[in-house]
């Protein structure tokens, strides 16, 4: 979750994070105003991370950044931009963050692409899950191609088919980095 996004009040990005967390699954920080890692200093980085999980803590119940585990709040980290330094990496390796990369990007908010065009990228050169396993990237924010229902919708339905019509299962990230 980028903060800014929930930051703004928009309701139902805020809504969004409370029932995503409230059904269990994983809430990840992807800095608080989608700040490029890899071209930040160190004190910026941290600054950015910070504000995010201070917004956390405010938003969510139970929410204490490292000072209360909760396993849907473990500290994961998808960097902006998909670009990391050793330093960044051993900053957020500091901060008690695991750090996660992506297999397959839809590239939703860098084309104006179809349904199709997406779960194509989504969903190229995957073989077998006895082989491979894959962490896949989509974007919910309304500058992506598919950012509102009528198209987030058929791109997720369509990839699930697709992944699980070859055997493969969704878990959650802590079972996929941990």
């Amino acid at each position: 979750v980028m903060g800014h996004n929930v930051d703004t009040g928009v309701r139902s990005a805020v809504q969004g994070v409370k029932e995503a967390y409230e059904s269990g699954h994983l809430i990840a920080s992807h800095t608080y105003g989608g700040e490029d890692l890899a071209r930040s200093s160190g004190s910026e980085a941290v600054a950015t991370i910070l504000r995010n999980e201070q917004l956390f803590n405010a938003l969510l119940p139970g929410f204490n950044g490292v000072l209360q585990y909760d396993e849907r709040l473990a500290k994961y980290m998808r960097p902006p931009e998909l670009e990391m330094t050793a330093d960044m990496l051993d900053m957020l390796n500091a901060l008690g963050y695991k750090t996660a990369f992506v297999s397959h990007d839809g590239y939703d908010t860098k084309n104006n692409w179809s349904v199709t065009e997406v779960v194509s990228m989504l969903t190229r050169g995957v073989s077998s899950p006895q082989s491979n396993s894959y962490i896949l990237l989509l974007h919910d924010v309304p500058w992506s191609s598919i950012g509102h229902a009528a198209l987030l919708g058929p791109v997720i339905r369509d990839t699930v088919d697709f992944y699980q019509s070859r055997g493969f299962r969704f878990v959650r990230m802590d079972e996929c980095i941990d």
